[in-house]
């Protein structure tokens, strides 16, 4: 059978064409890959503006070509694997198969295999008058070919090839997309493995800390201490009065919460900004940020960089109209966002269903409190559709009402349109009661997400090693004083120990490494 082998070049993939291997670029090893099969016609795209434009552009060039399948895979991917593919190929051909996937490996190992003819019908289903428009319509990702498959999964014969493994768990992805992304080739590159063989390539990353642990994807800054209550069930509030004696919204009413300087603030996201490129800049870090004099600000200024998106973690008693409306114009003048995520995203807590259990979770909290809190789900999901979250934080305490409280977020019809986050109680290694509803620990311990991907900045810039650990003793730096680079190489040794299996004290309580930020 004649193949066609489509090489898709993103547009924001930065590092296409770096040499980082031996002097070749991500481009040059793809193309390699695809000449290396014969009986093929090799063809590169770039600039499709959405999945119905790449699934119309791959069809045409098919028929074009007489091509009866097409091997679909990206440019920037520099170890796409000929033995991988070609068990793809066998697999297709003998199953008779529509499309065909490699399921377990990390991203960027194996092409996508499809029929012309699927493609042809694909195409049509994801065309601006098919029955599928809203997937075509949507911007070409990883998964844009099997995202649109979906939508009519029973009208495809698929066929997968599994890996002996399932290394999904640690989100690797091999393309020289972003810099982190690129940083993960060139480490994986340098240990000069045997690249023929997909699966020891899988095994030696996942044991490799430096591939793990590249650059942080996700910034947690404080901008100030100052709370509008205090949820006794989070970190923040037990830590703060473990440290202060008072819980944060005494000191927030004596005016002695701690403020991030504005012009540290700027020098630090613009730090962060050369340094991971892009990333998630959360907002919040247990105070309030719509408690901070210069928040509007503090978003514009993430906001102008274009591989960072923001994310505002508040109490939503200080949303009102006109913030939400500032804050969408912000957003609307921003450039585009060259990530993976919104501008802007909110999480709202609420954490229960009337306001008598809310005033039990939130001491301290204003009259009105919890009607506050609804409100602005729905003020800034008019803004901001899609991209609010109201938060439950699942305890003991409010189990009997998370039941309510998702069916009723979860509806299409609700404030938030159906968006709901249920977040995991966390009792900081044992510091705190153990409140936990259930345990969902994996019975296997990996090394820890935050440690690989997550940077806490607290208001005076001192960084803790995770939100577990939390007494002075425990800061690694000052992001005000010392370089990102230089606080993030301290994280290195614990991830050597936890690949080792080998955890501290603190971490050896941990119920929180499997969970996942961004």
């Amino acid at each position: 059978m004649k193949n066609l082998i489509v090489l898709f070049a993103p547009e924001k993939s930065k590092y296409i064409d770096e040499p980082l291997f031996d002097g070749k670029s991500a481009k040059n090893l793809s193309v390699a890959w695809a000449s290396s099969f014969p009986d093929s016609t090799v063809c590169t795209m770039q600039g499709a503006a959405c999945v119905y434009e790449l699934l119309r552009e791959m069809s045409d060039e098919a028929k074009r070509v007489g091509a009866e399948r097409v091997m679909f895979a990206f440019s920037d991917c520099p170890f796409l694997n000929k033995a991988l593919s070609e068990k793809l190929l066998e697999t297709h051909e003998k199953y008779a198969a529509e499309y065909t996937f490699a399921d377990g490996y990390p991203l960027g190992f194996a092409p996508e295999i499809i029929d012309s003819g699927a493609l042809s019908l694909l195409a049509s289903l994801c065309a601006p008058d098919g029955v599928h428009k809203d997937l075509g319509a949507k911007k070409i990702g990883r998964d844009a070919i099997f995202s649109a498959i979906k939508g009519d999964i029973n009208s495809f014969e698929i066929e997968t090839v599994m890996a002996e493994e399932d290394f999904r768990q640690y989100r690797l992805n091999f393309a020289c997309d972003t810099k982190a992304n690129a940083l993960c080739c060139k480490r994986l590159f340098d240990m000069r493995l045997d690249f023929s063989d997909s699966l020891s390539l899988s095994r030696a990353a996942v044991k490799n800390a430096g591939i793990l642990h590249t650059l942080p994807s996700f910034y947690r800054v404080q901008l100030t201490e100052a709370v509008d209550n205090d949820a006794i069930f989070t970190p923040f509030s037990n830590v703060y009065k473990m440290n202060h004696g008072v819980f944060a919204s005494e000191d927030t009413r004596a005016g002695k919460a701690k403020e991030m300087p504005f012009e540290k603030f700027c020098a630090l996201i613009d730090n962060i900004a050369s340094f991971s490129e892009t990333a998630v800049v959360a907002l919040g870090c247990g105070g309030e940020p719509l408690l901070s004099p210069y928040f509007d600000k503090a978003v514009e200024k993430v906001l102008s960089h274009s591989g960072l998106s923001v994310l505002i973690e508040t109490s939503g008693y200080n949303v009102t109209e006109e913030l939400a409306a500032k804050i969408f114009e912000i957003a609307q003048k921003a450039p585009e966002r060259t990530g993976d995520y919104p501008s802007v995203m909110w999480i709202v807590s609420v954490d229960a269903v009337n306001s008598a259990k809310y005033g039990e979770l939130h001491k301290n909290c204003k009259d009105g409190a919890f009607e506050k809190a609804l409100g602005a789900v729905g003020i800034l999901s008019a803004k901001f559709s899609g991209d609010v979250y109201p938060e439950f934080l699942r305890v003991n305490e409010n189990e009997e009402q998370l039941e309510a409280f998702f069916r009723f977020w979860k509806n299409a019809q609700s404030p938030s349109a159906g968006n709901v986050l249920v977040q995991k109680y966390d009792w900081l290694c044992s510091v705190m009661k153990d409140d936990k509803v259930a345990d969902l620990s994996p019975l296997e311990r990996f090394p820890c997400w935050h440690l690989r991907r997550d940077f806490i900045i607290n208001a005076d810039g001192f960084v803790p090693l995770c939100p577990e650990w939390t007494g002075q003793s425990d800061f690694i730096g000052n992001a005000f004083e010392s370089s990102l680079s230089d606080i993030w190489d301290k994280y290195g040794n614990e991830i050597e120990s936890h690949l080792a299996k080998c955890y501290s004290q603190r971490c050896a309580l941990c119920d929180e490494f499997y969970t996942f930020n961004f």
